[in-house]
């Protein structure tokens, strides 16, 4: 075999592995060019003896493959326990799972689909791992509540009971601050505008008092305010005096 062969051999098997049709030491040139034509369609045909044979359905095998191109051959329904989920150029159908001990049956096998199994009551594995053993589900403690039930796919989640003898917390005690000390600024500021109301009723005024015989006007000291009624102290020589409201 010469170095040009050689390359051409080397490179072929890069080419063509997913095929199933890796050329052989001493295989021809005209064997190599008519393998570069052996591109079968991706879900629709498999390769036979350099040749594109069309898939068996799903539910079905090759029992015997095509001996011409574009051709199906002869395809095979799978038997009982066994299945094929898509269209395929397989020669034998896959074993249907059996499920473990500490999984119950969701589905059972049929020609076009395996066992559906999920873990029984009391168990979980999540979806995202490896299921090889079903974990057994988390109680929550005496002082925790059942948040969200255990399932097959997820494990139990709880969460603390609030005790009822546990001491405030300090927001609670800083509303309770704030509160007070609002409803004594409110005192305080409504018991100085009621002061200051009746601060300025207090007058000071004058009254005069007329003599009716020799009609000589005196001056009166001050008066003073009790309850919004203006009453008189001190009158001299009072003969007609008035009180004002």
């Amino acid at each position: 075999m010469g170095n040009f062969q050689l390359v051409v051999f080397f490179a072929s098997i890069c080419l063509f592995p997913a095929l199933g049709a890796v050329p052989q030491p001493g295989t021809s040139m005209r064997d190599i060019r008519n393998l570069r034509h052996t591109f079968c369609s991706e879900h629709q045909e498999y390769s036979n003896n350099n040749i594109c044979c069309l898939n068996c359905r799903a539910g079905e095998y090759v029992k015997f493959p095509c001996t011409k191109a574009g051709h199906k051959g002869t395809c095979e329904e799978c038997t009982f326990g066994t299945f094929t989920e898509h269209a395929n150029g397989l020669n034998q159908c896959f074993k249907c799972t059996h499920c473990r001990s500490d999984q119950e049956v969701v589905e059972h096998c049929t020609l076009t689909q395996d066992t559906q199994c999920k873990c029984k009551p009391g168990r979980f594995c999540h979806p995202e791992e490896a299921c090889e053993v079903c974990k057994t589900c988390s109680r929550c403690k005496n002082d925790e509540e059942v948040l969200r039930n255990c399932t097959s796919t997820s494990d139990t989640e709880c969460k603390r009971i609030q005790d009822q003898a546990d001491p405030p917390s300090d927001a609670v005690i800083t509303g309770v601050v704030c509160g007070g000390l609002l409803l004594i600024s409110a005192a305080a500021v409504w018991f100085c505008m009621r002061r200051s109301c009746r601060t300025e009723q207090m007058v000071t005024g004058e009254q005069a008092c007329h003599n009716k015989r020799g009609g000589v006007s005196t001056q009166v000291a001050q008066v003073g305010v009790h309850h919004g009624t203006v009453m008189l102290k001190m009158c001299k020589k009072s003969m007609n005096c008035k009180t004002h409201k």
